[in-house]
C-alpha cells in the first residue's frame, strides 16, 4: 500500500479527530442512513515516532453472511526503514 494519505499526527487523539475529518468529507458520509461509510488504515512510524492515516476505502456492500466489510492492506511500503506499526481499520458511519 502506498501512504500516507494524512499526517504525521504527534498523538492517538491528534490522528483519530483527523480521521474522523477526513472519512467525514467523502462523498454520502453526511448523508444520514442512505450514505456511505468509509474506512482507513492507520499507522505508527516507528522511525518517525509519529502516527500517519493510509488508504482511505469506502465499505464494501454485503458478504454471503449479510455483513459489510472493509478491505485494507496488511503490509505498507518501505517509506519508513525503520517500520511501522499497523493499528488497525477504522471506520465512520454516515450521519447528518
Amino acid at each position: 500500500m502506498q501512504g500516507p494519505a494524512a499526517g504525521p499526527f504527534e498523538t492517538k487523539e491528534e490522528l483519530a479527530q483527523n480521521a474522523c475529518e477526513l472519512v467525514t468529507a467523502q462523498p454520502g458520509a453526511t448523508a444520514g442512513q442512505l450514505g456511505v461509510e468509509y474506512c482507513v488504515l492507520w499507522y505508527y512510524a516507528r522511525d518517525a515516532r509519529q502516527y500517519f492515516i493510509s488508504y482511505l476505502s469506502d465499505v464494501g456492500g454485503n458478504r454471503a453472511s449479510g455483513k459489510k466489510y472493509c478491505e485494507v492492506p496488511r503490509a505498507r511500503d518501505a517509506s519508513h526503514p525503520g517500520g511501522v506499526f499497523l493499528l488497525g481499520p477504522g471506520h465512520g458511519h454516515p450521519h447528518r
